[in-house]
């Protein structure tokens, strides 16, 4: 059986501040967009978050899609640089002892399903103490497709 974690809001609680921060210094730094707009960030994929932030500054469809993997590795390398060295306050409430029963089962396999690009993603587990329990090469990021449709 696999079963499917989302990381925001479901194994971590209020850990994206340094992830939010790390892409919105991506954005500056690949299209020189400082102040880019709030949007709607819930159910949505990193590249589909950056996305509605620079169409709301201005730029254009084909400007942003020119410099989306310059934005990816930037904001993973921003993110690596500002994520909390220890994430394990923000681990929600019975998730650890959820998991770890969970992973002790034969018969179970776990995995990642989140917007987040997948070495942000990891990082944040991982920093966490949950990244033991998600295999790589296994789950869906949000590096994988900006849509998730």
């Amino acid at each position: 059986m696999l079963l499917l974690f989302d990381i925001d809001g479901t194994l971590l609680i209020d850990a994206a501040r340094a992830h939010g921060q790390a892409l919105r210094e991506a954005i500056a730094a690949v299209y020189g967009v400082h102040d880019a707009p709030k949007v709607q960030t819930a159910g949505r994929t990193d590249p589909e978050i950056a996305r509605h932030m620079l169409l709301e500054a201005g730029l254009t469809a084909a400007r942003i899609d020119d410099g989306l993997q310059d934005l990816s590795l930037a904001a993973v390398e921003a993110y690596a640089r500002l994520c909390p060295e220890d994430l394990s306050d923000r681990v929600a409430p019975g998730m650890s002892a959820v998991v770890t029963r969970l992973a002790a089962r034969a018969q179970v396999r776990l995995a990642l399903l989140t917007g987040n690009l997948e070495p942000v993603g990891r990082l944040k587990v991982r920093r966490a103490g949950l990244g033991g329990f998600f295999a790589r090469g296994q789950g869906a990021f949000g590096s994988d497709h900006e849509d998730r449709a």
